[in-house]
């Protein structure tokens, strides 16, 4: 029996989400280190980089309940529910 391929619909539509949760998140990861060098300097900016989850993970619940930005928060965590939607999907 043949196997049907995808819907294209469906694979642009996969595409499009993934494009977009992806750049949320690279947008908030950028966001999120430039809260860490306004705050903590230069030091700790670089080592903001190269902790890529930790930044991801603490720094938008920072922004939201001490510096009271709900923005980052929405931003990163919309992005992971797009990619996730997205993988249910496709």
């Amino acid at each position: 029996m043949a196997r049907k391929g995808k819907n294209g619909a469906v694979t642009a539509v996969g595409g499009l989400g993934a494009l977009v949760g992806f750049g949320c998140m690279i947008v908030g990861y950028i966001w999120s280190v430039r809260i860490v060098f306004d705050e903590w300097g230069v030091s700790m900016g670089a080592i903001s980089i190269l902790m890529l989850p930790a930044t991801l993970a603490i720094m938008p619940w920072y922004a939201s309940l001490v510096l009271g930005n709900w923005w980052l928060l929405a931003l990163i965590w919309g992005g992971v529910s797009v990619v996730l939607l997205v993988g249910l999907i496709g």
